[in-house]
């Protein structure tokens, strides 16, 4: 019988042994160093035994006879003691056991088995015994099975009061209930829809069937025809390639090589000529024959008519009357229903259509492509692209290829709105006009009779940028070599020859909306000059020329008609002149001066279109792209920074920009093809 005072002495003895080597304690093995058995019985080994040890292993003995080791219960007339097989320490799981197992006196010295055997029966403990039928019963149910109540070290105990104390300044304080607000207020993230606009290039390759893959002539066991028949003389290192023709080299470039064969490539080529010398048909390459009929239908009948504003001059001279002030778009917002790829490659250039009963954007790109984008079709038919519902023409866009190469202008007529020019490096300016079309309800007549009419083509200037007067009856143009010339758009005829002006390539071209005379051109050269376009002729001069540090993108005269002029300079600084009225007869000309400098990033790099800042429709504030992909509202008076649009929804650098006459929208461009719809 052991006496309760003597049950936590018993508990907490040792005895000390020779610590085994960590694999064979992981193998459940004896340690190899363990003191070998004298021969002696057991009943003599445990004679020997202190008094205390004596009695703890009797009470263990009767306790749970599971866990006796059998060295230790042998009886004084075994056979000497075979070599005593030590079972693995159970886990303890009491905070004062794993104290007492890992503070030993010294690093040889462990408690034995045995000695955490004793613990886990010490009357302190306050789990249960390892062995008899009330534990078993606790490990088939464990939900009857007592908790195990942990001791906490000092470490986490002062840990857990420096929790409390922060938790309890942050409730003074009353952060906590503000963290908590606010994650209330912010929205659930739902997962991204489905992309708006033209599909990638991946999915339409994915929805090309498989029975057709592209094999090469060898695989098909065919030979190559034409030039290269013969097989490839030379390989250039651009990718290009020199045949032999009979007898003669002739290179192609790579395009044509990856064709195999130079019939394509001179029939394309000769398609390619004969397409920019007529017109061509109004015809999408992503809908069907009715959308682009539902398209010609939206374009040709404006409900509003022309604007106030261009009807007569002497009324230019004040801002528009349904023109959005500063403060109406200085607080817009993007919705995932109002973001949608237009293009396949970089916008270039965007431009609403002048008209408030619809809202309906025109986008052109690097490749020759002009798409239409009716904003509000693209928010009724959200929902049903959330839905599954799928729709001939993607969220509203159209696309289209008047051109073949760059577009370098893309011009709406105030007065005429069904009215749309465009002008290409290919060397031409087209217009789509549906004013004079005939409008009939019938689908096919309808599509038809539209088309993007010729109204200029030149093999020897590559059209760098376009301006039309307000009527669309006359159109500017200018080249890559720093010439400029005039289209009568009625006659489609050019009443003198092309007139150099700068040294390089002329980048813009704007004309003033107050009086109709003064036309704008920014270059290359550093230049930006002001031109009176009654006098311009052989050996003209320009009113004004105004010089800058670095190459102008662009020059726009202010929508109010106050005269006063918008630069973008790469020199990092956009600028706006006034004071460049035209030289009286006889009189001086008046020294222009910038009215207001403001500092802004415009080195977009290699990647990125340089920025064209422009005005609002109001004139009193400048819409600009930036680096750190948002658009930047200006005020023009001051320069200050008015609002900052970003969203994560804009993944890229809004490089151009539009702004609506009549409505608060705002729209930027990306180098992805894709707009955002400000509103």
């Amino acid at each position: 019988v052991v006496d309760a005072a003597t049950a936590p002495t018993v508990a907490t003895a040792r005895m000390p042994t020779t610590r085994a080597k960590p694999a064979e304690r992981k193998r459940g093995r004896p340690a190899s160093n363990a003191p070998k058995p004298s021969g002696e019985p057991a009943e003599a080994a445990e004679a020997a035994m202190p008094a205390k040890r004596r009695m703890g292993v009797a009470v263990a003995r009767r306790a749970s006879p599971r866990h006796t080791q059998p060295a230790l219960v042998a009886s004084a007339q075994q056979a000497p003691a075979a070599p005593v097989q030590l079972a693995p320490a159970a886990p303890v799981l009491s905070s004062e056991g794993v104290q007492a197992h890992s503070d030993a006196s010294t690093p040889g010295e462990r408690q034995a088995p045995e000695d955490l055997l004793l613990m886990a029966e010490a009357p302190e403990n306050p789990l249960p015994a390892a062995g008899g039928r009330k534990a078993a019963a606790a490990r088939k149910d464990p939900a009857k099975e007592p908790p195990a109540e942990v001791e906490l070290s000092e470490y986490e105990r002062e840990r857990q009061a420096n929790l409390a104390r922060n938790r309890a300044y942050l409730q003074s304080l009353g952060l906590l209930e503000s963290a908590r607000a606010l994650r209330d207020e912010m929205p659930a993230r739902t997962a991204p829809s489905k992309a708006r606009g033209l599909q990638p290039a991946r999915k339409q390759r994915e929805a090309q069937t498989a029975s057709d893959p592209r094999r090469s002539l060898r695989s098909k066991g065919m030979t190559p025809e034409g030039d290269f028949a013969g097989g490839v003389h030379a390989e250039g290192a651009d990718g290009s390639v020199v045949v032999m023709v009979a007898g003669e080299a002739v290179r192609y470039s790579a395009a044509a090589a990856l064709r195999l064969g130079t019939d394509a490539a001179a029939e394309e080529s000769v398609a390619k000529r004969s397409r920019l010398s007529v017109n061509i048909s109004f015809r999408s390459l992503n809908a069907s024959e009715s959308i682009d009929a539902a398209y010609l239908q939206l374009l040709r009948a404006p409900s509003d008519g022309p604007l106030k504003a261009s009807v007569k001059s002497s009324e230019r001279a004040v801002p528009f009357e349904s023109a959005p002030m500063l403060g109406k778009i200085s607080n817009l917002s993007l919705r995932e229903a109002r973001v949608a790829k237009l293009t396949k490659r970089d916008i270039v250039h965007l431009a609403f259509q002048p008209r408030s009963d619809c809202l309906l954007l025109a986008a052109a790109d690097k490749a020759g492509h002009v798409a239409l984008w009716d904003v509000r079709r693209a928010d009724e038919t959200s929902a049903e692209k959330e839905e599954g519902e799928k729709d001939d023409a993607p969220d509203g866009v159209l696309l289209l290829q008047p051109h073949e190469q760059y577009v370098s202008g893309l011009k709406w007529s105030l007065d005429r709105p069904s009215r749309l020019f465009t002008a290409s490096y290919d060397g031409t300016v087209r217009v789509l006009d549906l004013s004079r079309a005939p409008a009939s309800s019938s689908i096919g007549v309808a599509s038809s009779s539209a088309s993007w009419s010729l109204v200029l083509h030149s093999d020897e200037n590559d059209i760098s940028a376009l301006e039309v007067d307000a009527a669309g009856n006359v159109a500017w143009w200018a080249d890559n070599k720093g010439a400029m010339g005039m289209v009568d758009v009625r006659q489609k005829t050019s009443p003198s020859p092309p007139l150099y002006l700068h040294d390089r390539k002329i980048n813009f071209l704007s004309l003033d909306p107050g009086d109709g005379i003064r036309l704008a051109s920014c270059s290359t050269d550093a230049t930006v000059c002001v031109w009176d376009i009654r006098a311009l002729g052989k050996n003209c001069k320009s009113e004004h020329t105004i010089g800058h540090t670095k190459s102008c993108q662009s020059a726009v005269w202010a929508p109010s008609g106050s005269g006063e002029l918008l630069t973008t300079c790469y020199d990092d600084t956009l600028r706006i002149w006034s004071a460049l009225e035209l030289k009286l007869a006889g009189g001086a000309k008046v020294k222009a001066s910038p009215k207001l400098s403001i500092r802004h990033n415009c080195n977009t790099g290699r990647w990125i279109v340089p920025f064209r800042a422009i005005w609002t429709a109001a004139a009193d504030g400048i819409v600009v792209g930036s680096m750190h992909r948002q658009m930047h509202l200006l005020e023009a008076s001051s320069g200050g920074l008015v609002k900052a649009y970003g969203s994560e929804l804009m993944t890229a650098i809004p490089a151009r920009n539009a702004a609506h006459p009549t409505l608060p929208v705002l729209a930027g461009g990306t180098a992805s093809g894709r707009v955002h719809i400000y509103s």
